[in-house]
């Protein structure tokens, strides 16, 4: 049987290439709340993964923990009690299975758009590359619409709100950008 040789439009200046369907790199700028924060006893999420920072007043074994010594790691079982000297516990980056970057992918999946690739969180953690199959507005395969492809995947992120995990999906920014080749 013959093989056809498909020959992929591929420009490294520009942000899109097409071989069959339209690809485009975008980068995602989370904000800093995506890299986890300080929470005190009584605001606990119930599932969330915690680091005791300071211990206070709280008995930690009651929320889920061996013990309530600062560091260690325990899955919260309930919210704490808040009030003077209670303790206090860092959460974690927001990237579990429940998490701001599950809901972001879903709704970017839900918006019509494949996920072909995932890049690594850089910056501190609060950005990601994705690259994308699907079209938006009038594409030529050239590169002069992934903006607007970046613009609209930036409106489907920010319409889920500004409580997202504890994170505010209304500050991300969703920027297109250059393939490199190495």
């Amino acid at each position: 049987m013959a093989q056809t040789k498909v020959t992929p439009i591929f420009d490294t200046t520009v942000d899109q290439f097409f071989i069959g369907k339209k690809i485009t790199l975008v980068e995602i700028t989370f904000p800093q709340t995506m890299l986890g924060a300080t929470v005190t006893a009584g605001a606990f999420d119930i599932g969330e993964t915690y680091t005791i920072k300071t211990a206070g007043t709280t008995d930690f074994t009651t929320l889920g923990a061996a013990d309530s010594v600062a560091g260690t790691v325990f899955v919260a079982t309930g919210a704490g009690t808040g009030g003077a000297g209670v303790g206090t516990a860092d959460v974690g980056a927001k990237t579990g299975p429940n998490s701001t970057i599950a809901t972001v992918h879903s709704a970017i999946q839900g918006a019509g758009f494949n996920i072909l690739g995932i890049g690594a969180m850089t910056n501190t953690a609060t950005v990601q590359a994705l690259m994308i199959e699907g079209d938006y507005g009038t594409d030529k395969y050239d590169g002069t619409n992934s903006e607007t492809l970046a613009a609209h995947l930036e409106d489907v992120i920010i319409a889920l709100g500004n409580d997202v995990d504890e994170v505010d999906c209304t500050a991300v920014t969703v920027a297109a950008k250059a393939f490199a080749l190495a």
